[in-house]
Formats: C-alpha cells, sequence, structure tokens
C-alpha cells in the first residue's frame, strides 16, 4: 500500500503542473487513505492538506463523492474539457474532521481555517 500511496502523491504531482486540478484531487485523495491504511500519519495529513486546498476551489452538494469520482475515473479524449474542480461537502467533513486533531503546524491551521468557513457557510 505504501508504494501506490506514494505513486499516486507524486501522480497528484504531476497533474498538478498540468493543470489537471480534478485528476490529482483523485490521486491525493488515493494517496492520503493508503498512508492512513499504513499508519504513515505525516504523509497523510500531506496529501490531506493538498486536497484541501484544491478542493476549496469550490464546494458543491451536487459534486460527486471522492469514491464516485475514483470509481467512474475513465481517460479524456483528446479535445474534451477538463473535468470541473469540485469537492462535495462530505468528503471536505471527512477530511477536515481527520486532520483537525493532527495538525499543529501554523499554515496548516490556515487551511483548516479556510475549510471551516465553507463548512460553515
Amino acid at each position: 500500500m505504501e508504494i501506490i500511496s506514494l505513486s499516486r502523491r507524486l501522480a497528484a504531482e504531476i497533474w498538478i503542473e498540468k493543470e489537471h486540478f480534478f485528476s490529482a484531487l483523485r490521486n491525493l485523495w488515493v494517496a492520503h487513505h493508503g498512508y492512513r491504511q499504513s499508519n504513515m500519519e505525516d504523509e497523510a495529513i500531506d496529501a490531506g492538506l493538498h486536497w484541501i486546498d484544491i478542493g476549496l476551489t469550490e464546494v458543491s452538494e451536487n459534486a460527486p463523492t471522492m469514491e464516485t469520482a475514483i470509481a467512474d475515473a475513465t481517460p479524456r479524449s483528446a479535445g474534451e474539457p477538463m473535468a470541473r474542480v469540485w469537492i462535495h461537502p462530505d468528503d471536505l467533513g471527512m477530511m477536515y474532521d481527520w486532520l483537525s486533531t493532527r495538525i499543529d503546524d501554523e499554515s496548516a491551521h490556515g487551511v483548516l481555517n479556510d475549510a471551516t468557513q465553507v463548512l460553515q457557510s
């Protein structure tokens, strides 16, 4: 699981460089959960914070859950528009809840504060 998580985390960085942010979100989500299963808490925190930071672009009840987005993922055809960058508030809440008890870094608290404002609106 550690190798899968690491490869998904690195893939997310490539997607970010290519500005394929929804693909990056999916890969960060998989990496985060894999790191958690492997008891790699620092790496799970890092992937989770990056997921929130990108995902706060748009949070909507109409967004697919990450579970659905991952299950339904298919390669994009040439000329097809990029996927919308949005996350479901239930996923945001789950990620926030897990991270909020593990963060002691001031910059990480800034990301969580942004998430709090979105969750409360």
